[in-house]
């Protein structure tokens, strides 16, 4: 059923949906354990819990060495790295987009590209809630 998709030891991000019942939330980080494929059951840890999940689940698994900002929203990762280029686009250079990835990580942070789409992204509010004082510690 994994076939070339998933292997013993791969880094996991649950997708598309929360399992409550099994106290798994969309964006959770996993590790693959094992495969049982007599039982139809993938073992999988997350945050030192060993959880047994079906294996229909197995197409809502995504590798998760890297991923967006999106999908890195209300988790917490050990590096975060923020690639700052005009082709990212109006969207994605915005100071929520910025703040987002930048407090993702536990570690360190690292911002790779041009520092005047940094400045931009800090200058471009998306919304007047939120008072982070984000251009104000990128120029400390």
């Amino acid at each position: 059923m994994l076939g070339a998709r998933l292997r013993l030891g791969d880094k996991l991000m649950l997708s598309g949906r929360n399992l409550h019942e099994l106290g798994l939330m969309n964006g959770t980080i996993l590790r693959l354990v094992e495969h049982r494929e007599a039982d139809e059951a993938l073992v999988v840890a997350a945050d030192g819990a060993m959880i047994e999940l079906p294996e229909d689940e197995a197409p809502r698994l995504q590798l998760a060495y890297a991923c967006s900002i999106h999908k890195g929203q209300g988790i917490e990762l050990p590096v975060a790295v923020v690639i700052a280029h005009a082709a990212a686009g109006a969207f994605f250079l915005r100071r929520e987009m910025l703040y987002t990835a930048m407090t993702r990580a536990r570690r360190a942070t690292l911002v790779v590209g041009q520092r005047a789409v940094v400045g931009r992204a800090a200058a471009t509010p998306d919304t007047a809630r939120r008072h982070s004082r984000l251009a104000a510690r990128l120029t400390a």
